[in-house]
């Protein structure tokens, strides 16, 4: 019988169409049906898997289109059949040295693809594995990071408050460098861009005396002020004889974009 022959008949009897053989096999359907028309061998890296599926011997697929023996006696003494070799190795009959030397070398050679091919692209599976959890990390590090930016912007205050406003602005008093030491300036600084700021300041000077001291209120409004950049409001108080004890923010109002 032909080799293809002989392998068609076989998946036949397992009940596999080419289809399936070739699925199992890991080659294309156009493959196996060269096989089966007797066109090529099976390389030796699927014979032991082959042998496998449908239940026969390496060496009887190697043998399959030898002459009968013994003047066209058949090879039905078990040669032909996964059952026969089965039997004959039951019954103490080992496998010819010929035989056995090819499916050492089948087995060789089909660890070695198969090694080859848990090397594809020069990495091994561990390895292909282990890249695939650094990416899914990397992935998810990425993720959960725009996740907290996005919820960061979400949740963060839109509106300067009385409670928030030592976030997003500084506050300065100081005198200006002219040479009138009555004159003094309220300054802001922004952290944030800020729209329609409001601050209103209650600025505390005091003499040695406590009867000297007095405050003064000063407004600053400004429609817009970028992130760094600042805004100041200037004011006079009445006499140069006293000291700066400070400021009280009264107010603060504002939209932080």
């Amino acid at each position: 019988m032909k080799r293809g022959e002989f392998l068609a008949g076989k998946r036949a009897e397992k009940g596999l169409t080419i289809s399936d053989l070739a699925q199992k096999l890991g080659v294309s359907s156009a493959e196996v049906e060269r096989w089966e028309s007797g066109g090529e061998l099976p390389d030796s890296e699927y014979l032991l898997l082959l042998s496998s599926l449908l239940g026969i011997t390496v060496e009887e697929i190697l043998r399959a289109d030898e002459a009968p023996r013994n003047g066209g006696e058949k090879a039905d003494s078990g040669a032909l059949s996964g059952d026969g070799a089965a039997a004959r190795e039951e019954q103490g009959g080992p496998l010819s040295p010929s035989a056995q030397e090819t499916v050492q070398f089948a087995f060789s050679d089909g660890a070695a693809a198969q090694k080859a091919r848990k090397l594809q692209n020069g990495f091994s599976d561990g390895e292909r594995i282990f890249g695939y959890i650094v990416c899914a990390l990397f992935v998810l590090t990425v993720a959960i990071t725009f996740a907290v930016q996005l919820a960061g912007g979400l949740l963060r205050p839109r509106e300067l408050t009385m409670e928030n406003y030592r976030e997003y602005i500084e506050i300065d008093v100081f005198p200006t460098e002219n040479f009138n030491p009555q004159d003094y300036v309220v300054q802001i600084t922004a952290k944030e861009n800020i729209a329609d700021l409001r601050l209103s300041v209650r600025v505390k000077f005091g003499g040695i005396n406590e009867s000297e001291n007095f405050s003064e209120t000063v407004l600053l409004e400004q429609s817009f002020i970028k992130e760094g950049d600042t805004a100041e409001q200037g004011f006079r108080i009445s006499t140069f004889t006293v000291f700066n004890r400070g400021f009280e923010v009264l107010s603060v109002g504002g939209e932080l974009e």
